[in-house]
C-alpha cells in the first residue's frame, strides 16, 4: 500500500511540475507577448519610435548627394509622433485588426512641394525626363519611410494570424490549468489526509524542481543565444525584441529562485516536524 501511495504522489508531483510550467508559460504569453498594451509600453520605454526615426534619416542620408538638390530639402519630413502614428497603426492592426494608416503620402506631398517651389525658386525648366527623375527620387525616399516604419503585408498578416490563434487557443483552455493544478494538489494532500506534512513534502518537491528546471532553461536559453549579436529585421525591431525576451528570461529565473527556495523550505520543515511527530509517538510507547 505504501509503495503504491508513493507512486501515485509521485505522479502527481511530476504533473504539477508540467501544470506549474504550462501556467507560467501561458501567464508570459497572455499578458507579456500578446497584451497590446504591454508591447506599446515597452516602445515607449525602450525609444523605440525615436531609433526608427533615426533609422529613416539614416536610411534619407544615402539620397541627400545622389539628387543634387539642397540638403535642406529632406530635413523635417516627419517626427517622431508621425511615426509613432504609423508603427502604432501596424500594432493595433495585429491585435486588434483595426485600419491600418500610413503617413507616407503626407511625406511625399510636402517632399514635392519643396521640390517645386525650389525649382520655381531657381527658375528651372523641367523636361519630362526630370519630372520622371523627380517622381523617382521622390519614390525612393518614401519607399525608406515605408521600409523603416512598417513591415511587409504578409508579415503584419502572420503576426496578426498568430495573435489571433494564440487567442482563441488561451480562450478555450481558459483557467483548466489552473483548476488542474488546484485539483492535483488537493489529491496529494487527500492522499496524505493522515499525514499533511507528507503532502507539503511532495509539494515542496514539485517547487523545487520547477524552479530548477526553470533556472536550467534560462541558463541554456543564454548559452545557446548571444543576445548581443542578433538582429532581426531593423536593428530598432530587435532591441525590442531582445529586451521584452531577456526581460522575461530575468522573470523565469526570478520565479525559479523563488521556488527553489519555496521548495527546500516546505522539504526542510515537513521534514523535521515529521521526524519531530516521530520522536514523540516512539515517546509515547515507551512509557
Amino acid at each position: 500500500m505504501k509503495v503504491i501511495k508513493f507512486i501515485i504522489c509521485f505522479l502527481l508531483s511530476f504533473i504539477l511540475v508540467a501544470l506549474i510550467f504550462a501556467t507560467l508559460g501561458l501567464h508570459i504569453l497572455k499578458n507579456k507577448v500578446l497584451n497590446k498594451d504591454y508591447i506599446l509600453s515597452k516602445m515607449d520605454e525602450l525609444k523605440f519610435y525615436d531609433e526608427v526615426s533615426n533609422e529613416i534619416i539614416d536610411g534619407i542620408e544615402n539620397y541627400k548627394y545622389q539628387s543634387g538638390l539642397p540638403e535642406e530639402l529632406l530635413d523635417n519630413l516627419f517626427n517622431s509622433e508621425t511615426v509613432k502614428e504609423d508603427v502604432n497603426s501596424i500594432i493595433n492592426n495585429i491585435y486588434d485588426d483595426s485600419e491600418l494608416s500610413n503617413h507616407s503620402e503626407e511625406v511625399k506631398a510636402l517632399l514635392d512641394e519643396r521640390i517645386y517651389n525650389y525649382v520655381e525658386e531657381q527658375k528651372i525648366k523641367l523636361s519630362e525626363e526630370g519630372k520622371q527623375n523627380i517622381r523617382l527620387y521622390e519614390d525612393y525616399i518614401v519607399l525608406e519611410y515605408v521600409n523603416n516604419v512598417g513591415v511587409s503585408n504578409s508579415l503584419v498578416n502572420m503576426f496578426r494570424n498568430a495573435v489571433n490563434s494564440s487567442n482563441n487557443i488561451i480562450n478555450k483552455i481558459n483557467n483548466i490549468h489552473i483548476i488542474a493544478l488546484v485539483i492535483t494538489v488537493v489529491l496529494i494532500i487527500i492522499i496524505n489526509i493522515k499525514n499533511l506534512l507528507m503532502a507539503i513534502n511532495w509539494c515542496g518537491i514539485s517547487s523545487l524542481v520547477s524552479g530548477m528546471l526553470f533556472l536550467i532553461s534560462t541558463h541554456f536559453i543564454n548559452s545557446i543565444i548571444n543576445f548581443d549579436e542578433v538582429v532581426l529585421f531593423k536593428k530598432s525591431a530587435s532591441n525590442l525584441i531582445i529586451n521584452i525576451v531577456r526581460e522575461q528570461l530575468y522573470s523565469v529565473q526570478d520565479i525559479g529562485k523563488l521556488m527553489i527556495f519555496c521548495g527546500v523550505l516546505s522539504i526542510l520543515v515537513s521534514n523535521i516536524l515529521n521526524y519531530i511527530n516521530l520522536n514523540k509517538k516512539e515517546n509515547k510507547k515507551e512509557e
